[in-house]
């Protein structure tokens, strides 16, 4: 960490600052935790390339650790989904969702 990444750091969190704007010192609303969310997304993004940069230097290929970090977020946000969103509550997806789902199973296959 040197002054030049200080600045960095500095001018981006200053852009976030100025776009959540003053409203936030006026009450937390569901705006603010929304923008606190993206805040909070971008810092871990930030930490991931950190820690990126830490497992090529161990010798792990990127689709290990990008495999390992999409497994982990899942584990740990099934309990949440299942909590808020309650899946068996849903309606079932008509046949035209399944249709576009199998279409593009079909034409877009994974190399």
């Amino acid at each position: 960490m040197n002054g030049g990444r200080l600045v960095e750091i500095f001018i981006g969190f200053s852009g976030v600052v100025y776009i959540i704007g003053p409203q936030v010192l006026k009450g937390i609303g569901a705006n603010t935790l929304a923008q606190l969310a993206v805040l909070g997304a971008a810092t871990s993004y930030a930490f991931a390339a950190v820690f990126g940069r830490r497992f090529r230097r161990m010798g792990l290929a990127p689709i290990v650790t990008a495999a390992g970090q999409v497994t982990a977020a899942t584990v740990v946000l099934i309990p949440l989904a299942l909590f808020v969103d309650r899946p068996w509550m849903l309606p079932l997806p008509s046949w035209e969702i399944w249709g576009a789902v199998v279409g593009l199973a079909l034409f877009f296959p994974v190399p």
